[in-house]
């Protein structure tokens, strides 16, 4: 089946410039993207599915708002001195807890993260005034929520909360690595046996409001809750210096899904529609950007991972625009948005 594709120039917006400034080579900056031209007719809504359409996106559709689920994740191990590496000093992640020192092992959330809140505004959004606060011409904002909405023309709105405990209060969820556990998704799922047992009446409804995954036949920004969490974005504290090896991905630890399968916590499933990131390493934003990429549009990789092959083969180095680092087509940051009308 065949799948039409729109590759749009985004010239007026301020805060793609400035990211296509710093994240990207000079003689990057010259390359253009070709303009391909599409068919103008109305994507088909998920009640009256149409013909393929890249528009509709392949997870979700890139319209309207989107309310995700953020769980911070670790372990509770010791190292090879005895020592809970749950308390150690981890990029972005401070040594213990901010709030409560007494705890077993340290549940704290990321340094970007309000202990109380669980507000990030440098990352995601958390409510709709935000966008009218920081997506201004004046503001330095570079979080996902943004880049987004910028890159959407404020057609596409991503919002996300952070899991919390029974005070309302966002939490690391802990589990314990363990040799023959042999995919992240494995231990995804021990978080969220977990997370019933630290929080069992969590309110799942704001992150269900969509029908899950449209596979490009119709645009579900508009479709009804499906009992299925729309998107959750699972982040583990994690450093390469641990002897704990993470499976699949031990260095990057980048996932583009969440692989858990199907698990019910207070009748709404978790599927594999989500991300997955070992934070402390590196990754982030840029990295959520790639793989979403992959999910949106079955973007492929190019400069020969994956054994693909093309005329920017011999490229090494890329930015974190919609689908490269690396990935697809050659366009690079501030000029690719997603496929909206």
């Amino acid at each position: 089946m065949k799948r039409k594709l729109m590759i749009i120039m985004l010239l007026g917006s301020t805060w793609a410039r400035m990211q296509a400034q710093q994240l990207i080579p000079a003689a990057m900056q010259e390359s253009q993207c070709i303009i391909v031209p599409i068919s103008q007719a109305a994507i088909s809504s998920c009640n009256n599915p149409g013909s393929s359409d890249s528009r509709n996106g392949g997870i979700f559709t890139p319209k309207g708002d989107l309310r995700v689920l953020i769980v911070f994740a670790g372990f509770d191990n010791r190292g090879p001195q005895n020592e809970k590496i749950g308390d150690q000093q981890v990029f972005l992640w401070n040594a213990k807890d901010s709030i409560d020192n007494s705890k077993p092992v340290a549940t704290n959330v990321p340094v970007y993260v309000d202990p109380i809140t669980g507000a990030m505004p440098s990352q995601m959004f958390q409510d709709i005034s935000e966008f009218s606060l920081y997506c201004t011409p004046t503001s330095n904002n570079k979080s996902l929520s943004r880049y987004y909405y910028d890159m959407s023309r404020g057609k596409f709105r991503i919002m996300g909360n952070v899991f919390s405990d029974v005070n309302g209060k966002p939490i690391r969820v802990n589990v314990t690595a363990q040799s023959n556990i042999g995919s992240i998704g494995a231990y995804s799922s021990a978080v969220i046996n977990e997370m019933k047992l630290i929080n069992p009446n969590f309110d799942f409804s704001p992150f269900d409001n969509r029908t899950n995954r449209p596979e490009y036949n119709c645009d579900n920004s508009t479709s009804s809750p499906d009992s299925k969490l729309d998107y959750v974005i699972f982040i583990y504290r994690w450093s390469n210096d641990w002897p704990i090896k993470l499976p699949g991905n031990p260095e990057g630890g980048v996932y583009s899904n969440v692989s858990v399968g199907s698990i019910n916590f207070n009748g709404y499933n978790f599927t594999r529609d989500g991300y997955t990131l070992s934070e402390g390493n590196g990754g982030g934003i840029g990295s959520f950007v790639h793989e979403l990429g992959h999910e949106l549009f079955d973007g492929p990789h190019y400069l020969g991972a994956n054994n693909a092959m093309g005329d920017r083969l011999y490229i090494n180095q890329s930015g974190w625009g919609m689908v490269v680092m690396p990935m697809s087509d050659g366009c690079w940051a501030g000029q690719r948005i997603p496929p909206v009308d």
